[in-house]
Order: C-alpha cells, then structure tokens, then sequence
C-alpha cells in the first residue's frame, strides 16, 4: 500500500459536508464551526492529520468517547435492552475516512476481500446480500434442487476483536506500516465515560474492540 496524503481541498470537501446537527465530540468543537470555517481551517488541519499519521500519535481527546445509551426494547432495568451510541471527535472521524477509504482502494485492488462479503463495502448492504441469496433460492426451485441454509450469528463481534490479531492481519494484506502504526495507537489506551440524563459516570479504560 502507497503511503497516504492528505490534501486541502479533500478535508475541505468532507468538512462542508458535516451534518451541521451532528453533536460535539470530547473535545467540543462542533459540526457547524468547522463547516463555517472550512475553507480557513482546512490547510491547518491537513498539516495536523499528516503530522499524527507521520509520528503514529493521536490526541487522547481522539481516543475518548461519550457513550449515551439508547432504549431498544424490554426491560428497561437491563442493561442489554440499551444500544450504546458513542459520541466521539469529529475531527478524528474526518481523518478516519481519509485513511478508511485509501485502505478499501488497496483491498479492493489486489481483491483481498471475498466477493461474497457484503458488510462495510461500497455499493454493497444486507440488500444486495439478500438479493443474491433469493436469487439463488429462486433458481435451486427451479431446478427442483434442495436448499440448505446455515445462519450464524456473533453477538457484539466488533467488541471481542483482539487488536494483536488484527494488527498481523493488516500486515499480511500490505497495509503501509504507518497506516499500522496510526491504528495501533488509534487502538490503545482508549477511554469511555457514560452519560444518561446529563449525569456523567466516571471514565473507565477500553481495552479490547474496534471502534
């Protein structure tokens, strides 16, 4: 993988495209001021997102996230009935779609990824997944076939990946060494506090997941 740069008028363009009512991360600065000012903080910005994936640091700020939980169903007296919600820096958020986005180009021009995989893949969803499948249905009935079908479900997959595990992962598909670093310290040392009804719990470490 080619070493990634970062350019002024590519931040630019995804600062103007901000969700103005998008909420404050832990650093608080807002959606709106940086979609105001795009044009004035992009150059300095640039410089600051090539300057942390240069040294492999990211701001603790960057690393911090404000979790509000969300009722689904059932008893509201469980904790497993609340979906987390996690509120993080928005200009943190803004480099991961840069460096996000120069690592699918990779993947998908060297085609490491299965053709069949459908999740976190552009122009790809559970819709076009499902397409397939009750296509394959359709035809295995026309053709007086027999269909057997295997679901599997990974309850809170992302929240039991083992970063060691997937930073040999990254290596072995080619990921840019400091695309590695950057991750690795995107990983480690990450903290969360909990919010509900404006009360603030106190800040625990995290130590395993993806964010």
């Amino acid at each position: 993988m080619e070493e990634i740069t970062f350019s002024d008028e590519g931040i630019k363009n995804l600062l103007m495209k901000l969700d103005e009512r998008k909420s404050k991360g832990p650093d608080n600065i807002s959606a709106m001021l940086l979609k105001t000012l795009a044009p004035e903080l992009s150059p300095a910005l640039t410089v600051l997102f090539q300057a942390t994936l240069h040294c492999g640091e990211i701001p603790d700020d960057w690393k911090h996230a404000k979790v509000t939980p969300i009722y689904k169903k059932g008893d509201r007296a469980l904790a497993e009935n609340y979906r987390p919600v996690s509120l993080t820096s928005i200009l943190c958020k803004t480099a991961e779609h840069v460096i996000t986005s120069q690592i699918h180009q990779h993947l998908d021009l060297h085609k490491a990824l299965n053709n069949a995989q459908h999740g976190f893949r552009k122009y790809r969803s559970c819709e076009t997944q499902l397409l397939l499948t009750t296509n394959d249905l359709n035809q295995s009935l026309e053709e007086n076939g027999q269909s057997e079908v295997k679901l599997l479900h990974f309850s809170t997959a992302f929240d039991k990946v083992p970063h060691s595990l997937l930073l040999q992962k990254l290596k072995y598909y080619g990921i840019n060494p400091t695309v590695t670093k950057w991750i690795s310290a995107f990983l480690s040392a990450r903290t969360q506090e909990v919010l509900v009804e404006g009360k603030s719990s106190t800040t625990t470490d995290v130590t395993p997941g993806v964010p």
